[in-house]
C-alpha cells in the first residue's frame, strides 16, 4: 500500500513472457498454498494458473485463511488435487461463486479462461459498481488512507506498521544496507562464513526451494498422469471426496 492507500502488486521476478495457451509453461515453482492442479499434475500451466492464484488470495482475504490450508504439505497437495473445498456461508453469494469460478480445477473452465478472457473476471456481479479504468488511473478514493506523521528531523514516520516488527532489532548484516539513502550503493561483504548467516535476513519470510517443492509433489505425479487431464472433475466445491473446513 502506498501513502495514499492505493494497493501495488510487486514481486513479478519469475514471470514468464510468450504464454499463448493453457500448457506453454512448465516450470514448478511458487508458494505451495496458492499451487493450481495444473502445476501439481505437470499437465503443463498458462495464465489460468494465475487466476487460480487469485482465487486462493481472494478466499484468504475474505476468510483468514488459504483454501485446502494445512500445516502438512503432502496433504496440502492431495487436498488441492482432490479435496472438497468448503467456502463459509458468511461470504455473499457473489463472493461464493466468483471463488469457486476461480478455483475450478479444470483450467480450461476456469473463470478468466473464456474467449473474453480477463473481462469475464471484471463483470463479475462480485465487481459491480467498480469503474476499472478510474481504478487503474488511481482516482478512486481509497476506502483507508494511512495517516503520515511529518517529523521535522525526518525521522520516517512507521505508527502504521505493527509494533511487533518496529521493535525488531537490526542485526549488523543489515545495518549494511542503507534503505533510507536512494543513492546509497552500499555493497554487503560476502559472509566469511559461508551462507549460513546471510539466512537470517530471509527468517519467515515464505520460500520452498524449487527441488524440495518438486520432491514433495512427485508422489502426486502418478496419480495425475494417471487423470491425464482434468476433464472428469468437477469444480472443488463440488467434489464429495476428503472434506476439510475451516
Amino acid at each position: 500500500m502506498d501513502l495514499d492507500g492505493h494497493c501495488l502488486l510487486t514481486d513479478f521476478g519469475i514471470s514468464k513472457e510468450g504464454i499463448k495457451d493453457h500448457t506453454s509453461a512448465n516450470t514448478f515453482c511458487g508458494s505451495p498454498m496458492y499451487l493450481a492442479p495444473e502445476m501439481l499434475s505437470r499437465s503443463g500451466h498458462g495464465f489460468a494458473l494465475d487466476w487460480y492464484s487469485v482465487g486462493a488470495l481472494l478466499f484468504e482475504l475474505l476468510t483468514g485463511l488459504p483454501p485446502f490450508y494445512t500445516n502438512d504439505k503432502k496433504q496440502l497437495f492431495h487436498n488441492i488435487l482432490r479435496g472438497h473445498l468448503v467456502i463459509p456461508e458468511y461470504l455473499s453469494s457473489n463472493a461464493r461463486d466468483l471463488i469457486q469460478r476461480l478455483l475450478h480445477r479444470d483450467p480450461k473452465q476456469r473463470l478468466g479462461s473464456g474467449p473474453t478472457g480477463d473481462r469475464e473476471i471484471f463483470d463479475h456481479p462480485f465487481f459491480a459498481g467498480v469503474n476499472w479504468e478510474k481504478l487503474k488511473a488511481r482516482e478512486l478514493p481509497p476506502p483507508f488512507q494511512p495517516k503520515i506523521k511529518k517529523d521535522p528531523s525526518g525521522v520516517p514516520d512507521t505508527s502504521n506498521f505493527p509494533q511487533a516488527f518496529t521493535d525488531q532489532e537490526i542485526s549488523e548484516m543489515e545495518r549494511g544496507f542503507d534503505l533510507m539513502d536512494p543513492n546509497a550503493a552500499q555493497v554487503q561483504r560476502p559472509n566469511p562464513n559461508g551462507h549460513k548467516d546471510d539466512k537470517r535476513l530471509f527468517k519467515d519470510f515464505d520460500f520452498t526451494p524449487e527441488l524440495q517443492l518438486d520432491n514433495e509433489a512427485k508422489q502426486f505425479e502418478q496419480l495425475a498422469l494417471q487423470q491425464n487431464s482434468f476433464k472428469n472433475l468437477p469444480p472443488p466445491a463440488l467434489l464429495e471426496t476428503d472434506e476439510y473446513s475451516i
